[in-house]
């Protein structure tokens, strides 16, 4: 389904579509895990998300991406989060991932081990495309997209700095239940356009592996050529 409309109007929608999804899933499950995006065009969606009654003791969050940097540093995807959603989420259920130098895989084991204990899996996805059509940290002919781990991977060489990332793996997005997928601001153009092509694979706009889910919801202020 795609949606248009104001910045203004989409965050406060983006915000209400992951609560109706989070009320559907919880009828047939304890708990639901929902995948969360760092970058600006999501603070304000977080701001109408803390305003909703959603069922914060059962939802767990995990961060979509991260970069290898610690939780209290300007570019750490989970202090943005923490900064707009920390005072509704119940303690240990925003899931921060923390950097492990100088080891192999800088401790996404223990990440992907903690999401294993939540269930394994993402119910809900929310992924803001960049202008080059990569979410999360899963970028155009990356590497990375040939990973078929079914968790989070690591992320080396990345083209926007910092270099290294995690990132939740094209498996384990695909494997979701609810995507979210927004397309805001006009430099986001090409990658729309990208998305709505047929023909383009998702090695080239990575945002398409976000049309494998059952349920994908795109958001954008920007006007769609039609035929």
């Amino acid at each position: 389904m795609i949606i248009q409309g104001t910045q203004a109007h989409l965050a406060e929608k983006a915000a209400l579509l992951l609560c109706e999804a989070a009320d559907l899933a919880l009828k047939h499950k304890s708990h639901i895990v929902v995948a969360l995006p760092g970058g600006r065009s999501v603070i304000e969606i977080y701001k109408n998300l803390s305003r909703q009654p959603l069922a914060w003791d059962r939802t767990h969050f995990f961060l979509l991406d991260e970069r290898l940097v610690p939780a209290d540093h300007p570019d750490s995807n989970y202090a943005l989060i923490r900064e707009h959603l920390g005072t509704k989420v119940p303690s240990g259920m925003l899931h921060r991932f923390t950097p492990v130098p100088d080891t192999p895989d800088h401790g996404i084991a223990a990440y992907n081990s903690e999401l294993q204990r939540c269930g394994g899996r993402f119910d809900i996805v929310l992924a803001s495309s960049g202008e080059d059509g990569h979410i999360a940290s899963l970028f155009p002919g990356h590497p990375c997209l040939q990973d078929n781990t079914d968790g989070y991977v690591l992320v080396g060489n990345a083209p926007k700095p910092p270099p290294g990332r995690m990132s939740a793996g094209v498996q384990l997005i695909r494997g979701g239940d609810t995507g979210i997928l927004l397309f805001f601001g006009s430099s986001k153009r090409a990658a729309l356009h990208g998305f709505l092509d047929k023909q383009r694979p998702s090695s080239e706009c990575p945002a398409k592996i976000m049309a494998a889910l059952p349920t994908l919801y795109l958001l954008t202020d920007q006007e769609i050529d039609t035929p």
